[in-house]
């Protein structure tokens, strides 16, 4: 039962966040923007965790971008294992390069046989340096929040920095 609250609990997080859009301003959803597809290598750090004995987010981080609209990508989740995330682009209001496309992904993976409910949710910007859009980099934060069938809710927080390989 408290898993699958935890699961609706997630879900409702996730649908308050993209109907509020990315960031602090409304999301438009980006239909016309640089290709954002590809892959981006980086480093993911942790910046700060709530409970011991849970793995810290720091290293190597990948992403690869499958998709657009809607915006889709794979990246390794905390155990090492590949993970799709959902979400959406938003447009940009930035009139001048350097300009910003927020964004914010989700993912919620099967916990059926652990004493947890897990739910990942990754917010950011790619960031176009000129108009040729070959120096794309993500900032990002990506946070994990564990809720155990005990009550305690553990959550981890990690500061990404990618750059798309051409």
């Amino acid at each position: 039962m408290i898993k699958a609250s935890g699961f609706v609990l997630g879900l409702l997080l996730a649908a308050a966040f993209l109907s509020a859009g990315c960031g602090e301003t409304e999301c438009n959803e980006c239909t016309d923007c640089p290709s954002f597809t590809g892959e981006y290598y980086g480093t993911i750090e942790s910046l700060n965790e709530t409970c011991a004995d849970v793995m810290l987010l720091t290293g190597d981080e990948y992403m690869k971008v499958i998709s657009q609209t809607p915006l889709s990508f794979e990246s390794r989740d905390s155990r090492g294992l590949w993970a799709v995330f959902n979400g959406t682009l938003c447009d940009t209001n930035d009139e001048d390069y350097p300009m910003t496309y927020s964004f914010n992904a989700y993912y919620f993976p099967d916990t059926t046989d652990k004493e947890y409910t897990l739910d990942y949710s990754y917010i950011g910007f790619f960031t176009v340096e000129d108009e040729t859009a070959e120096v794309v980099t993500i900032t990002a934060t990506l946070d994990l929040r564990f809720m155990f069938e005990d009550g305690e809710i553990c959550a981890l927080t990690g500061d990404v920095r990618l750059a798309k390989t051409l």
